[in-house]
């Protein structure tokens, strides 16, 4: 399957609900699978955000991360903007993922909204 650093972060936390229900092992085995996967390919996009971040955003005296209300701050517009860029071409990078799709049909009483399953799209199997 093919699929965006930015969709994998949005999947993440719909992927996680699933993962802390209790569910069948046929249904779980997969799961596991899916978010062990999915995060292994987000430690890489945290990764590079943080480069971005180091190349772009203000340093205090010791070289660190200015932070502002769990925000990076960035010196000055131009700045901000270079990182967006780059940030948001990182985002929409993608990737190939060999993943067993979830069946959802083995999935019992676990309740999630439209937006969260609509995050978790690309790894649902297709039943029609």
């Amino acid at each position: 399957m093919k699929i965006t650093f930015l969709q994998l972060k949005n999947a993440q936390a719909a992927l996680t609900k699933l993962l802390n229900q209790d569910l069948d092992v046929r249904v779980s085995l997969p799961l596991r699978r899916v978010v062990k996967a999915v995060n292994a390919e987000l430690e890489h996009f945290d990764a590079e955000r943080l480069r971005l971040l180091e190349k772009f955003a203000q340093k205090d005296e010791a070289g660190k991360i200015v932070v502002e209300n769990d925000q990076a701050v960035f010196g000055d517009e131009g700045a901000f903007v270079r990182f967006r860029a780059e940030f948001e071409k990182l985002a929409s990078v993608e990737l190939e993922m060999d993943v067993k799709p979830i069946d959802l049909t083995k999935i019992e009483g676990v309740k999630m909204s439209p937006v969260e399953l609509d995050t978790i799209d690309a790894f649902l199997l297709n039943i029609d």
